[in-house]
């Protein structure tokens, strides 16, 4: 019910522009953005390497409304790997892309974004990095998991995400599992539709354990992105259970969140990688973290209402 609530105020364009505008809403937004220039991001992936963490960047970006708008968004995703690369972090480092903001969703969307994200690749490729594709609207579901398949056959460096809280999710896991793909696995929340999702908390869980089951008993390298304990630990019997060596997966977490937990798993040797976002088009990930965990966001609107009244 909390969660309902928050995400109710987050979503409306009065409390967003208040947000946006506050210093109380720029200091939030820095526990979960690493800033707006390439420049942060490699500050923050040097301060996570000090601590023993992995990192997987993205530059946030709006979705594409042209096809030239794709190629501008591709470049700067493509001027980001090169930054970092520059900086020496090209190696074990992950850059996470959104199709929307490569063309996925203009006519002939799949074509433009797989050409796109094809370019990204290659220079990851060259610079030591992995691609991981985030999985965004359901109705880009199928489209996004062609262009993984097509990209795959060309790319080793290339990744997908899957949401556990779609029921078809467990088929595509079993699907890149026998590919040995690399695979993200998180819960996912983009729809409340019964005919295509979960929509029972417990139902969710139990997919995403059924999901990183099949996963960690094969091939695949596999991405466990959680914050929830009791499911972390389970990753961790599976993979004990599963005869995995820890460089073989790995756990993955936002910046800014259960700093706890990616210390607790940095201390017995697992591989921990810390989603690190940077740009300007912030709001949507930071209202996205404090509706995840609503109880952080009672000092900052306390402050922020204090402050405009």
């Amino acid at each position: 019910m909390l969660r309902k609530v928050v995400q109710s105020v987050l979503t409306n364009s009065r409390v967003q522009s208040l947000v946006e505008t506050s210093s109380v809403g720029e200091a939030t937004a820095a526990q979960f953005i690493a800033g707006s220039h390439v420049n942060d991001a490699v500050d923050a992936v040097l301060a996570l390497k000090e601590s023993g963490l992995l990192a997987t960047v993205e530059r946030l970006l709006e979705p594409a409304t042209d096809e030239a708008h794709s190629r501008t968004n591709a470049l700067s995703y493509i001027d980001c790997i090169r930054a970092l690369a520059g900086a020496g972090l090209g190696h074990d480092l992950d850059i996470t892309i959104q199709l929307s903001a490569l063309g996925l969703a203009l006519p002939n969307g799949e074509v433009i974004a797989t050409e796109n994200l094809s370019k990204i690749c290659q220079d990851a490729q060259d610079a030591q990095m992995s691609v991981t594709i985030g999985m965004e609207q359901l109705t880009d579901v199928p489209t996004t998991l062609r262009v993984a398949h097509t990209l795959s056959e060309k790319f080793t460096n290339i990744g997908i995400t899957l949401q556990s809280s779609l029921l078809r999710s467990e088929q595509d896991a079993a699907v890149f599992a026998a590919s040995g793909a690399r695979v993200r696995l998180c819960k996912g929340a983009f729809t409340q539709d019964p005919d295509h999702a979960y929509v029972d908390r417990p139902e969710i869980d139990k997919a995403f354990v059924r999901e990183m089951r099949t996963l960690l008993r094969s091939s695949a390298y596999v991405m466990i992105a959680t914050h929830d304990s009791r499911l972390l630990q389970i990753g961790q019997a599976l993979a004990l259970r599963s005869g995995r060596t820890k460089d073989s997966f790995e756990f993955q977490m936002y910046l800014g969140v259960r700093k706890d937990e990616q210390q607790r798993l940095v201390g017995l040797n697992h591989r921990v990688r810390i989603h690190v976002p940077f740009g300007e088009q912030w709001y949507p990930v930071v209202a996205d973290r404090l509706v995840r965990q609503p109880k952080s966001i009672g000092t900052a609107f306390g402050s922020l209402i204090r402050r405009k009244s």
